[in-house]
Order: structure tokens, then sequence, then C-alpha cells
């Protein structure tokens, strides 16, 4: 059973977070694969996630994913559209996988979003910013059994 949330209560990155929280590695992993591509097939997908084929992913978006999507924000996160135009290409896509962008609206307020991707080779961290940060000033430093990640504000 997938934990609801108090809607009204919780800011929309922290009710984001919890949403994730409750996903199995590879589901976030298509969740954040399509929020940084828009739309895919299922090949890429399921390429994302690791999976072995279509129907992991379908099974994944059907029994994982909408369930807890619709548990907290009463929609679901992903939908099959059959034609859609990419407003970042201009192009028409058919017969893919969307992400429900709108129910993830984070407010630029201090709540940022931070998420996690573990495989065996590497972790990838993801971090919400309201801008892009200029990857030269970027910086890593590892302490004490800790990584941090400084990021300077843009002036």
């Amino acid at each position: 059973m997938i934990p609801s949330v108090h809607r009204q209560q919780a800011r929309p990155a922290q009710q984001m977070q919890q949403f994730l929280a409750v996903l199995d590695e590879k589901s976030r992993a298509i969740v954040w694969y399509l929020w940084q591509h828009e739309h895919a097939d299922l090949d890429a997908l399921s390429a994302a996630a690791g999976l072995f084929n279509h129907m992991e992913v379908l099974l994944r978006i059907r029994e994982t994913i909408n369930p807890a999507a619709v548990n907290f924000y009463a929609r679901p996160a992903l939908e099959l559209i059959p034609c859609r135009i990419d407003q970042a290409t201009g192009k028409m896509i058919y017969y893919q996988w969307w992400l429900n962008r709108d129910l993830f609206l984070v407010n630029p307020s201090r709540n940022y979003l931070i998420d996690w991707l573990e495989d065996g080779e590497a972790i990838t961290l993801i971090l919400e910013t309201a801008e892009q940060p200029d990857p030269a000033k970027v910086k890593l430093i590892y302490k004490n059994g800790l990584l941090l990640i400084k990021i300077p504000r843009r002036t």
C-alpha cells in the first residue's frame, strides 16, 4: 500500500520528494528520464531504468508510478499520448510516454528538490535549481566522509 499525503500541507518540493520516496529506484529513473526529456518511447525508458523489456516498464508505470501519483496528486504522472507537439522542437511526436509536468511544479522558494539514483557504476545526484549554474565554478569538496557540492549563485 502506498502512503497517502495531505496535499494542502506539503509544499510542492516536499510533496514530490515524498512521491519519489515511495518509488523504487528503477521507477524513479523512469520519472527522472522523462523529467529531462519530456517524452520517451519504451526503448528509451527501459534503457534509462536498466530494465530488460517493455513489459517491465509498463508494469512499473501501471503498478507503481501512476498509482503513487494518483495517491499524491489525484492524477497519473505518466501518460501515453498518441500525438502531441514537442514544444521544444516543434515536431509532432507519436505514441510516446509523457510526464505530466504540471503535477511537479515546484515553488521557487528555498524548498529545493533533491534526489539520487544509484547503479553499480555511479551515483547520480539530482538537484533542482532556479538557474543554470556555471559548470566551471561548481566545486566538489570531500571531507570526513561527506561529499559537498558548492554551486555559486549567478549575480
